[in-house]
């Protein structure tokens, strides 16, 4: 969140968030945009280059969001690839013949849903550009 001299929401969110034991973190405001397209960008770099240089400090917010980003991502992908054998030891399906079900290859992850699609997880994805795969869900589809 950008913070803000005049409101202050970044003082009342953090507190709210915090509470709730949800990260939180605020950067200043970029720039006001100038008049001509070359002092324009030299005022973004600066700033870039300020929220660049707190990054490589252990201490900048933006290290410390990048940091809890990181840790949440490899929290989730191990919740996930540890989702099939934890599926396998503990849900009964009562129309899926139990043989054909064995295997963590043979349960299929689904990490979210919207409309007609859902993503499934794949961790071992054959082009390596994503874990998660859309497939349509034709179940869901009601006209």
């Amino acid at each position: 969140m950008f913070s803000d001299d005049y409101y202050r929401n970044h003082d009342y969110l953090k507190n709210y968030f915090i509470e709730q034991d949800i990260p939180f973190y605020s950067v200043p405001p970029p720039p006001p945009r100038q008049p001509d397209a070359k002092s324009d960008f030299a005022m973004t770099d600066k700033y870039y280059g300020t929220l660049s240089d707190a990054a490589n400090s252990s201490g900048g917010t933006i290290y410390k969001m990048e940091e809890q980003l990181d840790h949440t991502h490899t929290r989730r992908i191990e919740e996930l690839e540890s989702m099939p054998r934890r599926t396998l030891d503990s849900v009964w399906w009562p129309f899926v013949q139990h043989g054909l079900v064995q295997k963590d290859s043979d349960v299929m992850v689904i990490d979210s849903a919207h409309g007609d699609f859902f993503s499934t997880f794949n961790s071992s994805p054959p082009d390596s550009k994503s874990l998660l795969a859309p497939k349509f869900d034709g179940e869901s589809h009601i006209n």
